[in-house]
């Protein structure tokens, strides 16, 4: 035992004085009397003689004694030492809140992990010592823990508001990662992610939860098109079923619905391979703006991966216009049977600067560009011949060969290496923001820009062909197959500018989306799928850990939608990598769950008794009492 007071244990004092009142109250007295029937009793006045006897017929003096004793040891605060699973300091709990907690915890049960984990952190918070602090986490904002933005406390009643206040994230989360400081305070880690790599950490001490079953998911859906170029929707379903004593349905039926409307249907083969890919043909249906909903008609382990969504938008075409004198070239056959764009022929002339997406010069330069007025249209220039606003001529070049160029730009991905030889090209002088994706050595071995691209400062993007590409004069390059396709095709969908208010008709949770606010001249806030509206003011949109569908509005107005679905192999894998044996679920009792957290040498706290003590010695107040009244009635 220990004393937390010790100083009080002073008023053990009082103990002496109060014996000291009980042996002055019994004297002899003297009295002048008439007859002996009033003299005390013979025993009384034995006592008054005899110092040590005078207690003997005093019971209340031994309540009161042990009364006094009790307050004082009460507080001088006593308490005994016991291990504890927690030192003194800070410790924070960190709940994994990622979809996979939202599985069951073992088959046949309807409990999810999550839950399980908030029971055991509800028992922690109950072991919490007196002299130590603690923080109530989720995985997903664990990094306030790092960035000791979190305030830590005592007060278990505020721990566990704490905890009811946690909530599943359906997404996917990174394994927690411990930064070298992170060992000054303790933290326990109680997740379903079993990574062997930081067990032997001694910064965090994890508790596991939950066991390996089996699991269906869609990992994947996208829309597509054939080769008759025909919207198509692909759903990727996959197997998660490595626990020995699962056994697979034997078909499982995959609904596709369309604006919450059955479809149509596939089946998934129990008996097949492990990963199964589906299409669906969207050829009958109308194009206009609808949901497209994969969903499995099962009840495993987890739920958030047993349906996908995303937004079928009709095709949007950016239109092209070629800005040309020459109606017979193979730039102009080319670009009239491109599926991608609508293409629009115009000549200085009828030229409109107001009009198209992409335009594309082809030898003319307008006055427009030549005195620098700006264009809200991407523009690429084909041998221009003549200064331009941000590029000047340097010199003619009346021979040059292909020598190198830029594979890892997106224009020139898995275009072959051009072997080809120009007759006559122009060499610019190239703005600090121009990237080249082809240079050419001249005659006199002078290395030569021939195709560059870039985006200006603001946001415009230009290319530029600095020979008569289409001239078969000048080059072959109109007859390399499929050099000369291929990379016109490319840089015409580098300069496609964005279409929609978003970029993308399905992500996966968690995911940033970006928005081209300059489509609009409206308000852009977004509907989230539990129907909070969040205002945009920037162009990447964070807060997509919902599942569901979000929809853009401009001015309260809806204009666009997309999705947000799971699709995460790590989370629909409900493989613990733990052997079952090793879970005890539930845990029998506070001790069993916490022993993972007990250390070689365990931490000791103090468990204080003085309320025990202060309680017995009213007891003893109200015995004493007792006795008094009846001694009166005597």
């Amino acid at each position: 035992m220990h004393f937390l007071e010790p100083a009080m244990l002073t008023l053990l004092v009082l103990i002496p004085l109060l014996i000291l009142l009980y042996w002055l109250r019994i004297r002899r007295s003297q009295h002048n009397v008439t007859a002996l029937f009033l003299w005390p009793e013979p025993s009384q006045v034995k006592n008054a003689r005899f110092s040590f006897q005078r207690f003997k017929s005093s019971p209340t003096l031994l309540i009161q004694l042990c009364v006094l004793a009790l307050l004082i040891a009460s507080l001088a605060r006593p308490a005994f030492r016991q291990p504890r699973p927690f030192s003194k300091g800070q410790v924070a709990i960190i709940v994994d809140n990622s979809a996979s907690m939202a599985g069951l915890v073992e088959v046949g049960r309807t409990q999810t992990r999550f839950d399980l984990a908030k029971t055991v952190a509800h028992r922690l918070v109950d072991e919490l010592g007196t002299e130590s602090q603690m923080a109530i986490l989720q995985l997903s904002n664990a990094s306030l823990f790092f960035d000791r933005n979190i305030t830590f406390t005592s007060m278990k009643q505020q721990l566990r508001q704490n905890i009811g206040q946690l909530t599943i994230q359906p997404t996917e989360i990174a394994p927690l990662a411990l930064r070298p400081d992170s060992s000054l305070n303790q933290v326990i880690f109680i997740t379903d992610y079993h990574d062997p790599d930081h067990d032997s950490n001694p910064s965090v001490r994890r508790i596991y939860i939950g066991q390996s079953i089996g699991n269906l998911a869609i990992t994947k859906i996208e829309l597509t098109l054939d080769l008759q170029r025909q919207p198509t929707v692909g759903v990727e379903v996959t197997w998660f079923d490595n626990v020995p004593n699962f056994s697979r349905q034997l078909t499982v039926e995959l609904q596709l619905l369309i604006d919450d409307v059955w479809f149509t249907s596939r089946f998934v083969d129990g008996l097949s391979s492990q990963v199964q890919n589906f299409f669906f043909d969207l050829s009958s249906i109308p194009p206009q703006s609808q949901t497209l909903t994969a969903k499995l008609k099962i009840e495993d382990g987890l739920a958030l991966d047993n349906s996908a969504s995303l937004i079928f938008q009709p095709q949007i075409r950016p239109e092209l216009v070629l800005v040309n004198n020459r109606w017979s070239s193979p730039l102009n056959a080319f670009l009239a049977t491109h599926p991608e764009i609508n293409l629009t022929l115009v000549t200085t002339d009828t030229y409109n600067p107001n009009f198209g997406d992409i335009i594309v010069f082809d030898q003319i330069v307008p006055k427009s560009i030549e005195i620098g007025k700006l264009t809200k249209q991407n523009l690429l220039f084909i041998n221009p011949n003549k200064d331009l606003p941000f590029a000047k001529v340097l010199r003619k070049n009346d021979l040059t060969v292909i020598a190198d160029q830029q594979q890892n730009h997106p224009v020139m991905n898995r275009v072959p290496i051009l072997d080809l030889m120009i007759r006559n090209s122009t060499h610019y002088q190239l703005p600090d923001w121009a990237t080249i994706l082809v240079s050419a050595v001249s005659s006199n071995q002078a290395a030569v820009p021939v195709i560059w691209v870039g985006e200006q400062p603001n946001g415009q993007r230009v290319g530029l062909i600095s020979f008569d590409a289409f001239n078969l004069r000048q080059s072959r390059f109109p007859l390399m197959i499929p050099e000369m396709p291929l990379m016109v095709s490319q840089l015409i969908e580098w300069l496609t500018p964005p279409l929609r208010l978003i970029e993308e008709d399905s992500i996966q949770t968690g995911n940033n989306i970006r928005m081209n606010q300059y489509l609009t001249s409206g308000k852009v806030s977004v509907r989230q799928p539990n129907g909070v509206i969040i205002d945009i003011k920037k162009p990447i949109f964070n807060q997509t850990d919902q599942i569901g569908i979000y929809t853009v509005l401009s001015d309260g107005q809806p204009i666009d939608k997309f999705t947000a679905n799971l699709l995460s192999t790590n989370e629909s894998n409900l493989s613990t990598g733990r052997e079952i044996s090793d879970y005890e679920i539930p845990p029998k009792n506070t001790k069993a769950t916490l022993a993972q957290l007990w250390s070689a040498k365990p931490a000791y706290d103090w468990q204080e008794v003085w309320s025990y003590l202060a309680v017995l010695a009213t007891i003893g107040l109200l015995v004493e009492w007792v006795i008094y009244r009846h001694r009166v009635r005597m």
